[in-house]
């Protein structure tokens, strides 16, 4: 077990190192910035329940997990560089994404490689196929689009918020899953409301002392 708490130690960086994106294009407070660890969560859950809701024979919910909770494992060693940024990729002059993940990638490798002696390694590379891809897809962008909610609910505006709203939204609208349009409007629906809807499990009104909040 030396590898595996080993590598375990190691990932416990990944708690501390933050996105970039946010800080990058509009100088998001790094308060209010996800880990890369509290985005990997997002995306594993909801890879989980859109797999679910798809109930699809042809998609292994195993899969799915075991590659939402290790894709950003290789963040902890090459850091969370937003490659994928047209703006980002044209101050560099090389294919800057394509680098990006060819780095990534060889990290991913050193760290499955660390530990095959004690694992089988094979678990844990990718052979997804299109529908589990495609579900990850949809957990990886609306994990984003809830972090950037709720950087609006927090209160920080900024012109260039929209911009990455929409065209984040643009991309998983055009995600081919039959949930999909479901997915979209509630979305839009939250962005019309412009407030996070009450807990339904903590704010009841049937538990609330004062659910009219009248004052005494």
């Amino acid at each position: 077990m030396k590898k595996i708490f080993e590598l375990a130690q190691n990932l416990q960086n990944l708690n501390r190192i933050k996105r970039a994106g946010g800080n990058l294009a509009i100088g998001l407070p790094t308060s209010m910035n996800l880990s890369i660890a509290e985005h990997s969560y997002s995306v594993t859950y909801l890879a989980m329940l859109f797999a679910d809701v798809l109930g699809d024979k042809e998609v292994s919910v195993e899969k799915v997990l075991r590659y939402a909770l290790t894709h950003d494992w290789r963040e902890m060693i090459v850091g969370d560089i937003p490659a994928g940024s047209p703006s980002y990729a044209s101050f560099w002059g090389i294919n800057i994404r394509e680098e990006v993940g060819k780095a990534g990638d060889k990290a991913m490798e050193e760290i499955l490689e660390s530990i095959k002696e004690e694992v089988d390694i094979d678990l844990y590379k990718s052979n997804l196929n299109d529908k589990e891809k495609q579900i990850i897809k949809t957990a990886d962008w609306v994990a984003y689009l809830l972090e950037m909610q709720e950087w609006k609910y927090l209160g920080y505006n900024h012109e260039g918020w929209e911009m990455i709203w929409f065209n984040t939204l643009n991309i998983v609208e055009k995600i081919e899953l039959p949930f999909i349009p479901n997915l979209i409007s509630e979305i839009k629906e939250s962005y019309k409301r412009g407030t996070k809807r009450p807990s339904p499990w903590l704010a009841k009104a049937s538990k609330q002392v004062n659910p009219e909040h009248k004052l005494n």
